[in-house]
């Protein structure tokens, strides 16, 4: 993961977010899973939302805490996506307690 990866320096609270975007080529349900680096500084309370087939849900990540997947993602649920409809994780720093920190979002098929 070295240095390459987004943060809000604990910042513009409210004015800055990431959308991670991408096709789902067959239909299914996906684990949705983030990577971020942890830390002491970090936030708390991030709050990700997660647009899928079945509508949208909210997760939020305690960035404290290490990744739980290989010391390098944390699972933020599994949920059906659908080719004709966009996978969209929408990440926020609105009312976060610390450093916000993003690094990559994946979407893996079940099955």
């Amino acid at each position: 993961m070295g240095g390459n990866f987004l943060h809000d320096d604990n910042e513009w609270k409210g004015a800055i977010w990431v959308r991670y975007t991408t096709s789902i080529s067959e239909a299914g349900q996906y684990e949705v899973r983030l990577s971020y680096v942890p830390g002491a500084g970090r936030v708390t309370n991030v709050p990700v939302t997660i647009e899928h087939a079945g509508g949208t849900a909210i997760v939020t990540v305690n960035q404290r805490e290490a990744p739980a997947i290989d010391g390098l993602f944390t699972s933020l649920g599994t949920f059906m996506f659908t080719p004709d409809r966009p996978a969209i994780v929408f990440i926020s720093n609105e009312n976060t307690d610390g450093v916000v920190v993003l690094d990559a979002v994946q979407w893996v098929r079940n099955g």
